[in-house]
């Protein structure tokens, strides 16, 4: 079984002794369109977005949104690189 795991470090005013680390492991019972996970990326707004064999997926700290051949205008399902420009444009 693949499990991904989100790891994300909080470090603010108020926990300056301190970081705050909060972990998580999703698979594909939580929602995530395959077992491969070739790539990962977090945007300025904090969702999270992993390139799979079955699409692209977003991830918003709940739920997934799967972006596939099917349902936009991606030319393959297979998404093996991800960046994010300045103006928070996801490429891959």
């Amino acid at each position: 079984m693949f499990y991904c795991v989100i790891a994300s470090v909080c470090a603010d005013a108020q926990h300056k002794e301190s970081d705050i680390i909060t972990k998580r492991l999703l698979s594909v019972e939580d929602g995530m369109a395959a077992r491969e996970v070739f790539c990962a990326v977090q945007d300025k707004d904090g969702f999270m977005w992993f390139g799979t064999s079955n699409g692209l997926n977003r991830y918003d700290g709940k739920t997934f949104t799967l972006f596939n051949t099917t349902n936009t205008g991606l030319s393959s399902n297979y998404i093996y690189q991800l960046a994010v420009d300045d103006q928070n444009n996801w490429l891959n």
